[in-house]
Formats: structure tokens, C-alpha cells, sequence
């Protein structure tokens, strides 16, 4: 025979959010099966995704006096997720 202050489980922590949610803020809930020698309280929390940083830095651009303007150049400097790249993202000139 078991003791009657041993859980059957642990709790089990679960979100509706996965790896393509966007940024924001998520619920989580705590599902157990209690045993009968124990009333559980389950505080639920929260998972936060927060947004992946992207760094574009302009490229030192020189000319001489009075001489066209030129190419704007830049780099980007990313961790992309989930497969993705700068594909469709649209350069600014400004």
C-alpha cells in the first residue's frame, strides 16, 4: 500500500503558445490529479515572448565634394528563427 501523502503525478504545465506565437503574453495552466489526502492549489503563470532583435548598420560611406551620391550599402546582422530570412523585408532609402 502506497502512503497517502505521495502524489500519483506531478503537475503537468502547459501554453498555447509554441515556437511560431508572436511576441506577447501567454497563459500557462497546471493540470494534476490530486490524491485524496490533499486539497492543491495550482497558480497558473505566464510566458512571455518577447520580439528577436535585428540590427541593420549602414556601411561608411565617403565621396568628394560636389560628386554624386553613393550607393547606400548596409549590413544586417540577425539571428533569424523559424526558417526565416530578410527575404521581403524592403530596403528604405533615405
Amino acid at each position: 500500500m502506497r502512503a497517502p501523502n505521495v502524489l500519483d503525478a506531478l503537475p503537468v504545465a502547459g501554453t498555447l503558445a509554441d515556437a511560431n506565437s508572436s511576441a506577447g503574453a501567454y497563459p500557462i495552466t497546471l493540470l494534476v490529479a490530486a490524491p485524496a489526502t490533499y486539497e492543491l492549489t495550482l497558480v497558473p503563470g505566464t510566458l512571455t515572448v518577447t520580439k528577436a532583435t535585428v540590427v541593420a548598420t549602414a556601411d561608411p560611406q565617403s565621396r568628394a565634394l560636389w560628386s554624386s551620391q553613393p550607393d547606400a550599402e548596409h549590413q544586417l546582422q540577425a539571428r533569424f528563427i523559424n526558417g526565416q530570412d530578410s527575404a521581403g523585408w524592403t530596403r528604405c532609402d533615405g
